[in-house]
This record gives structure tokens, C-alpha cells and sequence, in this order.
């Protein structure tokens, strides 16, 4: 490899095109991280070469490295250089460039504006309209990056990227981040040339053009570039897992990228969210949570596939190696590698967000509610790889054995710490098996013994679900979600179908602050403090709890029962209130005889092992 230090005016005059390849990430540099520190940085070059007698004596300032590879142009096209790691720096500097160029031009500051111009135009001829551009970002960059770069002006920038505020909240949506770049570039420059417009423009381009200084790394033909990829991340910003394994398979595909790229990672980049909320609006790129981390939604996925694929415990901080190792050692071919990894994200898109109301849709609902996402990789492989020998129509009976499982541990209160290896033996289970069918899946959970393992009858499941504080225990979200699973339960084929739009909330018939408005609790053979305390221990479980809309639950706050109860029972639509209508008055007995109803239907929706 050649390595040598260019300054700006060296790298950039050259007819040369740099070029990101479609496999790498998008642009994500930000204001405070990188854009910053960056201008402070050029600033201080700045005022150094004002500053220092002679100029000769002015100090560069290192700005990190950017690697290249040689790629082959055609007819009388731009010579292109792969951009093999740098893309985000380079990308910056042209940004940095432009909006220097623009400022100057619009303050009169010509000699400056076309000195700086020479380092933003490949002079022709030209093969393409592209061939102009000294860098040319990956491809979901290129229609932001294309109207910034030949914009010309900030006025033109706000035009092409208008301020978007959506109604709900109090921020502007904020623009694509290339044009964040020039808009803050084209600020902090303006502000910068006001006092003493032509020898700050001077110091300003004798600082940017020649005290800045990258070091170049030219690989040679033969030399491996995703090595060097790995080795290097860029300034602040580490790749992710997804952004390295991305990479890894890109690199191998032999022929057409830019076609097996749209056939099978496109849609991985640029899928929109399914709401507009929030700052990232790609729905692969979505932040979830997963126990006590956050992840990508790509990161995510891969994770579960790859421990899908192999059968094995993968570390998610050793994601990419682990990938690496394993796709090696298989020697599958990058095109099925591809393929199959488009084909299970559709599947786990459905479990992330679903919608519908099939028995998929249902368990992916509430095992999401349980944040139990351990049992992604067995789901993933009955739905795609293990589909074929999965037994006609078992898949409901299934997912209610897994359920069941895993609800009734829940509200036992039982560890989730076995979860990753019994699930990882469930895996290995229906991967031998010549056939899978709910009964398998039955006999498996119900070999498991032990505390951290076993499978809750109904005589464990009915004393925890009529005595522990489940609100208490299980939190608002998974107590909401066995709520409402009671609810559909109790609605036949004979009842109107009813679909509530609103969002519910867990309600305490008997408020969780009964004093004082709530008579004093009457129990035999308790004195008056136990009896107080009876009632505390009571207030938590599933017989006073229900489900109503917000505003309902502000109208109803802590009123005595009397009150409560017609807005329960008359303006409550959910079928987990019409027990509401026959009752006059609300205390310890009414509690757990509801609660045993309750607990009549959670075992026809959860059956247990037996």
C-alpha cells in the first residue's frame, strides 16, 4: 500500500472521483459529535495562520485517515477511487467545501469562491452527470447529497428541505443530516467572515486547504480491503454489527452489486418506520430494546438469525465475528446467504411490529409484552427455514404452548435466567426432528423440571394468580397485556365483533389509595389493622384489576365505589368489565370471587401442561 499526507488542496485537485461503495453505512455524522469539533478545529488553523509570522511556521492539524482502493473507469469516465473506510470524513469536507464556496459568493468574496471551486468540480469530459462530483456518497445518500452540492446557495437548501412539524409534537422534524451539515457549515462560516470578511475568507481557506492534513492509505491490487475496513471506524462513530456484516457479504458477491443489492439489502436501508415518530424514520434502523440494552432493529435480527442458523449461544457484542466465522465455515454460497437473510427479516419484521390478528400476530403481541425475545430464533425457524416440516396446521398449538409457558412462569413470578438455553434446546430439538408439531413442543416444556425451568400446573398457577401482587410484580405492561388477553378471550362467535381504538390502562377497582374515601375493611377473625393489611395484600391481584381508556380512568379516579361503578359497568365497552353490572358493592370477598372467574378463563387461554 502507498500511504502518504495530502493537504485538502492536494486530495481534492486531483480529476479524480471518490466513491462509497452501496454496501457501507449511510451518512451519520451529527452537530455535536463531529461537525463541532471540526469547524473548531479548522477555526483554530484559522486564526493560527492569521496569527503566526511567518506562515511557514503554522502547524497542520491531523484529521484522521481516510483508505482508497483503485477501481476501473470506462471511455473517457472520472478515474474512481473506492472510499474503503473515510466516506463520512470526506463527505464532511466536501459539505465544508460548498458551504465556504456559497458564503463567499454571496459576500462578494469571488478570488476566495473560485479558488475554492477548483476542489468541488471534476473538469470534464464526463462519461455521467456523476462523474462532476469529487465524492460520491453510498446510495441513500446521493439524492440529498446531489441537491446540496448544486444548490448554491442556503436560501436553496431550506427550499429543496422545507421545516416539516408534524401536529402532535413541539420540534420541527429535523432535515436529512447532509443538509443539517450545510446549513450549520454555511452558519458557522458566515458568522466567522463578519468582522473582517477578506482576511478571515484568506486565513479561512489557507486553513482548510492547506493546514489540514489527512493521511492517505492507496491499497494496491491484491491487498484486502475489508481488513483494513475492520481496522479502522472512523472518527467517534463505531460500526455496527449490521454495518460490518453488511460489508463482509458485499464484498464477496462476483458480478452485478448494485443489482443483488436492490434484490436483497435495499430494503434493509431504506424501509420507512411504520409511524413518524421519533428521529429516525427507517425501520431497520429503529432503536429496541432487548432486556436492558437498546439495539438496532438490523443488529437485532441478525442476532437472532445467526443463532437461528448455527443452533448456538451467539454473544451480540461478538455479533460480526461470530457471523464471519460461521458464514466461513459453511461455504454457502453469498447469493443464498443474502436471499435467506432478506427472506427471515420479513418474518421478523412481523414480530417486532404486528399487526393483524392471527395467532402469529397475537403471541408476537404478548411475548413482546413479556419482553421475552429468547424465543425469536425457534419462532424464526418454524416460519422459514423448519416451515416444510412443520405439520399442517399446528402452528397455532404451538404458540400457545410457548405462551402458555411463558406466561404462566411469569405470573408465578419464576426466573427467566434458563430462558436463552432451554429455548436454545427447543432449537436444536425441531431442527432433528423429522416433524414438528404442537405435541413435540408440549413434551419438551414439560421435561423440563426445576424451578428455573419447569412448567406451572394449574394448582401453581391458580394460588400465585389469586394471591401475589401481579400489578406489582409483572409491572403495568404485562399485567395490561393478560388483561386484555382475558378480554378477547370472553367475546364467542356470537358476539359482535368490537375493536377499541384507544389506549387502555390498567385500573384498580379498589383504588390503590382507598384511604379514606373506602370504608374500613370488615374480615373475620382479623383485628383492624391485619384486616387493613388483608386488604393491602388483595388491592395488586388480578380480581381488582381491569382495563379502561384514559379518560375514563381521570373520571373515575379514586372514587368510592358507588360512583365508579356505573362508569364501569355502563360505559366500559370490554367484556372484562360487564362483571360489573350485577355487583352493588366491592370488598375483600368480591376480589377473589372475581378473581377465580378470571382465573377460569386465563386456563382455557394459557392450558397448562397437564
Amino acid at each position: 500500500m502507498k500511504v502518504h499526507k495530502p493537504p485538502l488542496s492536494e486530495l481534492f485537485s486531483n480529476r479524480k472521483r471518490y466513491v462509497v461503495p452501496l454496501f457501507q453505512r449511510p451518512y451519520v455524522w451529527t452537530r455535536d459529535r463531529q461537525w463541532e469539533p471540526l469547524w473548531q478545529d479548522i477555526v483554530d488553523r484559522a486564526d493560527a495562520v492569521v496569527r503566526v509570522v511567518p506562515p511557514a511556521q503554522v502547524q497542520d492539524h491531523f484529521l484522521g485517515a481516510i483508505v482508497t482502493a483503485p477501481r476501473s473507469a470506462y471511455g473517457v469516465g472520472v478515474p474512481i477511487a473506492e472510499v474503503v473506510d473515510g466516506q463520512q470524513r470526506l463527505t464532511t469536507l466536501q459539505i465544508v467545501l460548498h458551504a465556504f464556496r456559497d458564503v463567499c459568493l454571496e459576500l462578494e468574496e469571488s478570488g476566495v469562491a473560485e479558488a475554492v471551486d477548483t476542489l468541488l468540480r471534476n473538469q470534464k469530459p464526463w462519461a455521467s452527470e456523476e462523474d462532476q462530483f469529487k465524492v460520491w456518497p453510498t446510495n441513500l445518500d446521493q439524492e440529498v447529497f446531489g441537491k446540496v452540492i448544486v444548490s448554491g446557495s442556503r436560501d436553496a437548501v431550506l427550499s429543496a428541505f422545507p421545516e416539516q412539524r408534524l401536529k402532535w409534537k413541539r420540534k420541527p422534524e429535523p432535515r436529512p443530516r447532509l443538509a443539517e451539515a450545510y446549513l450549520c457549515f454555511n452558519k458557522w462560516i458566515r458568522s466567522h467572515l463578519a468582522t473582517d470578511t477578506s482576511q478571515a475568507a484568506n486565513a479561512l481557506y489557507s486553513a482548510i486547504v492547506s493546514h489540514l492534513q489527512i493521511v492517505h492509505i492507496e491499497l494496491e491490487p491484491g491487498e484486502d480491503p475489508q481488513a483494513i475496513f475492520e481496522a479502522l471506524n472512523g472518527r467517534g462513530e463505531p460500526l455496527t454489527p449490521a454495518d460490518l456484516i453488511k460489508n463482509h457479504l458485499f464484498r464477496q458477491v462476483v458480478g452485478d452489486q448494485e443489482a443483488a443489492y436492490r434484490a436483497h439489502w435495499r430494503d434493509l436501508d431504506e424501509a420507512p418506520a411504520e409511524d413518524k415518530i421519533g428521529p429516525e424514520t427507517r425501520f431497520w434502523r429503529r432503536q429496541q430494546r432487548q432486556g436492558r440494552l437498546r439495539r438496532s432493529r438490523l443488529d437485532l435480527f441478525l442476532f437472532h438469525y445467526l443463532t437461528m442458523r448455527t443452533g448456538s449461544e451467539v454473544l451480540i457484542g461478538n455479533l460480526f465475528r461470530d457471523f464471519q466465522g460461521w458464514h466461513t465455515r459453511s461455504g454457502e454460497d453469498v447469493m443464498v446467504t443474502l436471499a435467506d437473510i432478506r427472506k427471515h427479516a420479513g418474518l421478523f419484521a412481523e414480530l417486532l411490529v404486528p399487526s393483524g390478528s392471527s395467532r402469529l400476530s397475537t403471541f408476537a403481541t404478548r411475548a413482546r409484552a413479556l419482553d421475552t425475545s429468547t424465543v425469536y430464533p425457534v419462532v424464526l425457524y418454524l416460519l422459514g427455514e423448519g416451515a416444510p416440516k412443520v405439520a399442517e396446521g399446528s402452528l397455532p398449538a404451538i404458540f400457545e404452548a410457548i405462551e402458555s409457558y411463558l406466561v404462566r412462569r411469569a405470573v408465578c413470578r419464576l426466573s427467566t435466567k434458563a430462558y436463552n438455553h432451554d429455548f436454545l434446546l427447543l432449537l436444536k430439538e425441531v431442527r432433528a426432528a423429522a416433524e414438528v408439531d404442537a405435541a413435540l413442543v408440549r413434551a419438551f416444556l414439560l421435561g423440563l423440571e426445576g424451578e428455573h425451568h419447569n412448567w406451572p400446573d394449574d394448582e401453581a398457577f391458580r394460588a400465585s394468580w389469586l394471591e401475589k401482587p401481579a400489578y406489582q410484580l409483572l409491572g403495568p405492561s404485562r399485567t395490561g397485556m393478560i388483561l386484555k388477553a382475558l378480554n378477547d378471550a370472553q367475546f364467542s362467535r356470537f358476539h359482535e365483533d368490537v375493536e377499541v381504538h384507544s389506549a387502555l390502562t390498567v385500573e384498580h377497582v379498589l383504588p390503590q389509595t382507598w384511604r379514606p374515601r373506602w370504608p374500613w375493611p370488615v374480615i373475620e377473625g382479623l383485628d383492624h389493622d391485619a384486616a387493613g393489611r388483608r386488604r393491602d395484600e388483595l388491592l395488586h391481584t388480578f380480581g381488582n384489576l381491569t382495563l379502561i381508556t384514559g379518560k375514563l380512568n381521570s373520571k373515575v379516579k379514586n372514587a368510592a365505589f358507588g360512583d365508579r361503578r356505573p362508569e364501569l359497568a355502563q360505559k366500559s365497552l370490554l367484556k372484562l368489565n360487564v362483571w360489573f353490572q350485577e355487583v352493588e358493592q366491592w370488598d375483600e370477598g368480591e376480589i377473589r370471587r372475581r378473581g377465580k372467574a378470571l382465573f377460569e378463563v386465563a386456563r382455557r387461554v394459557w392450558p397448562g401442561p397437564s
